[in-house]
């Protein structure tokens, strides 16, 4: 279900994690290349990576660590910062 509340968050995590998304901010993307690469990793990192409360926590109330991409049944576990970066799909 699509909720304003999740957009407007996730808005703001990107702006916090990536210094050329946020208002008024000192920081110039020296390039459209290079905004969508600190953007995909972005993204990568909140999908693979970040864990979310919401999602880990089952009927049952017990918490299992989860990722988004965990819950969309995309992974089987939980990733680190090293594999993704070395991951060969995303570096094309």
């Amino acid at each position: 279900m699509i909720n304003t509340a999740y957009i407007e968050r996730s808005n703001l995590d990107w702006r916090l994690w990536d210094a050329h998304l946020s208002c008024k901010a000192p920081t110039v993307a020296r390039s459209m290349r290079w905004l969508k690469a600190t953007f995909a990793i972005c993204v990568a990192c909140y999908n693979l990576i970040r864990l979310h409360e919401t999602l880990s926590r089952g009927k049952d109330r017990i918490f299992r660590p989860k990722t988004p991409a965990m819950a969309a049944s995309v992974v089987d576990h939980l990733w680190t910062f090293s594999e993704l970066l070395v991951y060969p799909a995303l570096c094309q």
